[in-house]
């Protein structure tokens, strides 16, 4: 009886073999209990000394894009305003340049790190100008081709916003 009481507690305390994962059944037991050398310090969670970032040429680009974005969305959204329901042509032009921004982006030979960053750069102008009421406005053109070119950027730009 002594001999099973003894096999037990040591099978309960388990062995430092145990801990380590060796003894267990469990594949990740390994790498679960897994302790660095000395365990655990502040100074063992090291940020890295640099972080690499966007070059002073990219930041311009994207402020230059910015103020571009934000003129063509301001523009937009006077020109809708200062229509009556339906009567969108005078906002054609506004539109069309909305839409060039987003379609020059992807024709430049950017790759699609840039494109999405500089889509995303065009999404918060449009958020700050209020650019989806503009848009949605513009769909009720009476103009078909206003109606799709809205149609089509509320497509673009709505994912992008909410993703």
């Amino acid at each position: 009886l002594a001999s099973k009481l003894k096999s037990a507690k040591e099978h309960d305390s388990g062995s430092e073999d145990e801990d380590a994962g060796e003894g267990s059944d469990d594949p990740t037991d390994a790498l679960r209990n897994r302790r660095p050398p000395g365990g655990f310090s502040p100074d063992s969670f090291v940020a890295p000394k640099s972080i690499p970032g966007r070059s002073p040429a990219v930041l311009a680009r994207e402020a230059e894009l910015k103020k571009r974005g934000t003129e063509a969305w301001k523009q937009l959204r006077s020109a809708v305003k200062g229509c009556s329901e339906g009567q969108y042509a005078p906002c054609k032009p506004h539109l069309e340049r909305v839409f060039q921004l987003f379609t020059d982006l992807e024709g430049h030979g950017n790759d699609r790190a840039t494109i999405i960053t500089s889509q995303v750069v065009l999404c918060n102008c449009l958020l700050e100008c209020d650019g989806l009421e503009a848009l949605k406005s513009c769909q009720s053109a009476s103009d078909s081709t206003i109606a799709r070119t809205a149609t089509d950027l509320l497509e673009k730009v709505v994912p992008m916003i909410w993703s």
